[in-house]
């Protein structure tokens, strides 16, 4: 036993192992403390969601107040008593109803209370009635709730449908009616609609009806003196809604009806060979066509043939590109001739197309006489501003003009070469650089310029001057007593004194060479210069700068 306890203690005392359990204690906390809160926050979840729950009555019961409301506000201005009604209904089972009734009952109370306190003195019976009537509005108060607020929504209903009734007129009910029979109808259903339309043709045959009885003998014998005047087009207007009611207004409609179209029959007799003469086959056509008469209908197949032939022609003339009659032609008659109306149609549309094509070819027909005129740069300011720049021959053309002039300008450089000798080496290197700025890429003219620039780079190269003190005399500008004065291309003077090389001049400093400054001698002349004076005045450095310059530039 001590044996283990002691290989116990031991383990147990391992610093590891120590730190092990320290480290699974941390763990176990933690995820205690974390479970805690999982817990805390399932709890708040519950809460919440329970809460939300119990306002669920609440929301739906704002939805039908908020409903009841805004139907009453639609159906108020055609329905006045039902549109009412649905609002006062919409108050009366808000949610704030029964706030109003807690209130109210709160107010009594406290009334109550400061009569006590008044010592008002009331009849015996009266106490005792206010105190009934108090504790009924408390009970009615405490017990609002959904079944009540369901009678007031009924009684709503009621009282809305018998006002709809007695108050309103005829017309109000029959769109009452019309509203409730629309209210669940799917219109892309043919059966759902089939009931519709036969409520509403019997209302409106019934509407009719009423309106004929109402006024049967005034409108009998109106119809009876519009048929003696031979005014058969107003007895078909009037009397065609009441024909199924009467059968006398149904035989004057009937034979007025016979009577006209035995007019029209007659009269497109006579003028139907007439349009047919003046080439005028679509009036015709139209004229002859609805009427059942053989010799008519012979006229109508007649005009129908022509304009057939009509249509051929034009549709001939569209296909060989005749576009402009085709427009001209057809356009009179667009509308009434779907044929015509879809080939004036494409020959517009073809029509635009050529104008388009017409005008492009004509802005690349001036800018390609610009180029053989050789005014380039007119026919590359031309192309440029065109609405057809982005044209691909327009394009091409540009190139060709930019291409032309640059060999324009060429030709008249080279022409300007011939008459440079090769000794004038600055005018040549000016011309081939123009060339080379006309062909970059162009092997020779790069050649020849490098050529050039070399030539000039031999020639302006001469050996160090040797100068001294003793040929400038007062003028002398250096602290050491003599020197070499030097210039390379295109400027680069400078002057070499005790196995150093200064710059003269900016052009030299710019190069890297250390400033002349450290053997700039100073000007006798001046005056006495004061300590701390930052201007010193210095020799002129003049007369060397123009000598290097004269080595730069012997010829």
């Amino acid at each position: 036993m001590n044996i283990f306890k002691y290989f116990f203690n031991q383990f147990f005392n391992q610093p590891a192992v120590k730190n092990f359990f320290q480290l699974l204690n941390g763990i176990f906390f933690i995820g205690l403390i974390l479970f805690g809160l999982l817990v805390m926050l399932t709890i708040k979840a519950i809460k919440r969601i329970l809460k939300a729950i119990k306002r669920i009555p609440w929301v739906i019961n704002w939805i039908f107040t908020i409903g009841f409301i805004v139907i009453g506000f639609i159906l108020v201005e055609s329905f006045f008593w039902f549109g009412l009604i649905s609002i006062i209904v919409g108050i009366l089972i808000s949610p704030y109803m029964n706030e109003f009734l807690h209130k109210m009952v709160h107010v009594i109370q406290r009334t109550a209370k400061f009569s006590e306190n008044a010592r008002v003195k009331k009849p015996s019976f009266l106490k005792k009635e206010g105190f009934v009537i108090f504790t009924d509005f408390k009970y009615f108060a405490d017990n609002y709730s959904l079944s009540t607020k369901l009678i007031i929504v009924l009684l709503g209903f009621g009282i809305a449908i018998v006002s709809l009734y007695y108050d309103e007129t005829d017309e109000q009910r029959f769109l009452a009616g019309l509203l409730i029979q629309n209210a669940w109808i799917d219109y892309d259903h043919d059966k759902q609609l089939t009931p519709l339309r036969a409520y509403l043709e019997r209302t409106e045959l019934k509407q009719r009806k009423e309106t004929y009885l109402a006024t049967q003998v005034e409108l009998s014998k109106e119809l009876q003196s519009q048929y003696d005047n031979g005014h058969y087009e107003e007895v078909i207007k009037q009397g065609t809604p009441y024909a199924p009611f009467d059968s006398q207004i149904k035989l004057w409609v009937q034979d007025a009806k016979n009577r006209l179209k035995k007019e029209h029959i007659e009269m497109a007799k006579k003028e139907a060979p007439r349009l047919m003469k003046t080439g005028k086959y679509r009036e015709a056509y139209r004229l002859t066509e609805p009427l059942n008469d053989p010799k008519l209908q012979k006229v109508a197949a007649s005009a129908k043939k022509r304009i057939d032939k009509e249509v051929a022609k034009l549709r001939s003339s569209y296909e060989r590109g005749y576009y402009k009659p085709v427009i001209k032609k057809g356009t009179p008659y667009v509308g009434s001739d779907c044929r015509i109306t879809e080939l004036v149609s494409d020959a517009k549309e073809a029509q635009a197309i050529r104008e388009e094509r017409r005008r492009r070819n004509k802005a690349i027909k001036k800018t390609a006489n610009l180029i053989e005129g050789r005014h380039f740069q007119e026919a590359i300011k031309f192309a440029s501003e065109s609405e057809y720049a982005e044209h691909t021959k327009m394009k091409r053309l540009v190139r060709r003009a930019k291409f032309r002039k640059k060999k324009a300008k060429e030709k008249r450089i080279l022409a300007r070469l011939r008459n440079i000798p090769p000794t004038r080496i600055e005018a040549n290197i000016r011309e081939y650089s123009n060339l080379v700025k006309l062909f970059p890429k162009n092997e020779k003219y790069n050649r020849k310029l490098e050529y050039y620039k070399r030539q000039l780079i031999e020639l302006r190269k001469q050996p160090p001057l040797l100068v001294t003190q003793e040929q400038y005399g007062d003028k002398w500008p250096f602290t050491v007593p003599k020197g070499k004065l030097e210039c390379f291309p295109p400027g680069i003077i400078t002057f070499r004194a005790n196995e150093k090389t200064y710059a003269v001049n900016g052009l030299a400093s710019s190069r890297g060479y250390p400033k002349i400054d450290e053997i700039w001698k100073d000007d006798p002349n001046q005056e006495e210069v004061q300590e701390g004076t930052l201007f010193i005045m210095k020799v002129d450095m003049g007369p060397i700068i123009n000598k290097g310059l004269d080595l730069c530039n012997p010829l």
